[in-house]
């Protein structure tokens, strides 16, 4: 599971928790690095800076060391930040706590799943994603996820440092995007924010410098942070996001936007027709892209397993034999 830095720029942004992360375990086995929590529970953590995950990670629900079996039942915070390897995970039935930004920086993983069974966490329908099942909650996306329709919530840190290509539609029953949710998806074309959104956190999509259109549906615009889009209350920072992004709003909710804090940043803000949700998409959906389980785009299927993307933004699995 060694890796070496290929992504300079991925480094220089992670660098700073490298040297915390230097033998900040108790044991390692079989290529998984953990913290010991009690007498009978361990937390998959990170382990040295040049010895990242990489390839396919399967976590058992139970690990020996000295002779006492521990079971596993938390990822720690930030345990896969930047394993930029990582092609699939998948998480045991015995994993109840998954800390902030666990998997943050993961941006080739082609397939996530939680284990039927896991009473905390699932990735229903076949997601690509780790929903917390109580709260439908998803905290943790990648290139590959396709929202389901009873998520509610976009938690923290859940797309964040997602390095491909991005063009996110959130489904209507969402509520809310977490803080830092997609910071740093440099890739990302365009977002569709649902009528049913009530609050966005800050540092949502700061960063976000791929991003050229906002489909907001919402039709009594409330407020936001500044640093939702950027880094500064006058937009003229690093990321000019609310100079250059076109915010696409229902038609006759101009005046709003820009009346409304956070909103009326955006230099650019039109009407467009959200009255049917379909109004948007291309009346035939086809294949935009196809990758391998590396996430390389290989230009169409080949032999093998496919990861396919439509141009509809959905992902899917196809076999070719």
């Amino acid at each position: 599971m060694r890796i070496t830095c290929k992504s300079k720029w991925l480094a220089a942004l992670l660098l700073p928790l490298a040297a915390v992360s230097a033998n900040a375990y108790d044991f390692v086995e079989n290529h998984i690095y953990y913290d010991i929590l009690d007498d009978t529970s361990v937390e998959v953590t990170y382990g040295l800076w040049n010895d990242l995950y990489s390839g396919d990670v399967v976590i058992p629900a139970t690990t020996l060391y000295k002779n006492v079996t521990y079971n596993v039942t938390s990822i720690g915070a930030e345990a896969f930040l930047g394993c930029y390897d990582l092609n699939a995970v998948i998480l045991p039935e015995s994993v109840t706590n998954i800390g902030s930004g666990a998997f943050s920086g993961c941006y080739n993983i082609a397939e996530m799943t939680v284990a039927e069974g896991n009473t905390v966490y699932d990735s229903r329908d076949g997601c690509n994603a780790i929903i917390e099942t109580e709260t439908n909650t998803l905290i943790c996306g990648f290139w590959v996820t396709t929202i389901p329709q009873s998520v509610t919530a976009i938690g923290k840190y859940a797309f964040q440092y997602c390095m491909r290509p991005l063009s996110i539609n959130i489904p209507e029953g969402v509520t809310s995007i977490g803080n830092y949710a997609f910071q740093y998806c440099m890739y990302m074309t365009s977002i569709t924010i649902p009528q049913s959104m009530m609050a966005i956190g800050e540092y949502a999509f700061y960063g976000c410098t791929g991003l050229a259109d906002i489909y907001s549906r919402i039709k009594e615009p409330f407020e936001i942070k500044y640093s939702v889009f950027g880094n500064t209350q006058n937009g003229a920072g690093v990321y000019k996001l609310y100079n250059t992004v076109t915010l696409h709003v229902p038609i006759g909710c101009k005046a709003l936007y820009e009346e409304a804090e956070g909103w009326k940043l955006f230099a650019n803000i039109v009407e467009f027709d959200a009255s049917d949700v379909k109004a948007e998409e291309s009346p035939e959906v086809v294949e935009s892209d196809c990758y391998d389980l590396l996430g390389r785009n290989i230009g169409k299927r080949q032999p093998g397993l496919n990861v396919v993307r439509t141009s509809d933004g959905n992902v899917r699995k196809v076999m070719v034999r």
